[in-house]
């Protein structure tokens, strides 16, 4: 009769995470607990395409979990998603998060935490869209209040955030307003290193235009390094932290796992 379900056998979170999020479509003046956070937040971007920044990105999301941190994992690529490496049950998407910043019916940060998932491994991660289009909706200023949600929602020490794809002005408004440290993903091929310094070149004006510190906080991570194929650049103009190989044959939760015991990204 149009009414919200649910059903009761399911694990307890599950339940929980349903009923809370009914709730928070008729509690809006309700407020969660605001937290003083002091959480770090590390930007995975590329100057490139196909040189595996999200496996990176969740790599380094399950290291953090691997050593016992309270990690959240947001994907904010346009055709990408979190469920290719995390998984957890429950009916609640990215989508749901995308209409309560757009609705403002509801209460936010409620239906943020009614929506997070948590993996196996603890990193907990917002379901990939249920629709890709949601995605394509998805406004700048939405993703401020977004992140300010997610920060406030708990005592996160790091928050993993994978902005794969060309350079924008919402990756420009990421790194200069939230990021503490700004990984830049290469294969190390020589289209990817050229792409890499433009990169750079287009950084350092906007440094200069805006009086901003970019270029400090950022560092190259080398990823899919091959010996044949990729080289490292005589100088880079910030700290390269190494390189991981190309895994052959392994994708998705497999290849995570693998990428998460390098210990090049100790240094991340």
């Amino acid at each position: 009769e149009g009414l919200p379900t649910i059903c009761k056998f399911q694990k307890t979170d599950t339940i929980y995470k349903q009923i809370l999020g009914i709730y928070a479509e008729h509690a809006s003046h309700m407020k969660l607990s605001v937290h003083g956070s002091s959480a770090r937040i590390v930007l995975f971007l590329s100057a490139q395409g196909g040189c595996g920044t999200s496996s990176a990105a969740a790599a380094y999301a399950l290291r953090c979990a691997h050593n016992q941190k309270k990690v959240f994992y947001l994907n904010l690529e346009l055709f990408g998603g979190a469920d290719k490496y995390f998984s957890s049950d429950g009916i609640m998407s990215f989508s749901d998060v995308i209409y309560a910043l757009k609705s403002r019916k509801s209460n936010l940060l409620i239906k943020m935490e009614s929506s997070v998932k948590i993996d196996r491994s603890g990193v907990e991660f917002f379901d990939t869209c249920k629709n890709a289009y949601d995605m394509l909706e998805l406004k700048d200023e939405e993703i401020d209040t977004l992140l300010q949600g997610i920060i406030q929602m708990k005592e996160y020490e790091d928050i993993i955030i994978d902005v794969s794809g060309d350079m924008d002005a919402r990756k420009v408004m990421l790194m200069k307003a939230y990021a503490s440290r700004i990984v830049c993903v290469s294969d190390g091929s020589m289209i990817g290193n050229q792409k890499f310094e433009h990169f750079c070149e287009v950084l350092g004006v906007e440094e200069q235009r805006e009086g901003t510190a970019l270029m400090e906080k950022m560092v190259l991570l080398y990823n899919r390094y091959g010996s044949r194929t990729s080289s490292q650049l005589e100088q880079s103009a910030v700290p390269v932290l190494g390189g991981i190989h190309r895994y052959e044959g392994a994708a998705g939760r497999e290849l995570i796992e693998q990428i998460a015991k390098q210990n090049v990204l100790e240094q991340v």
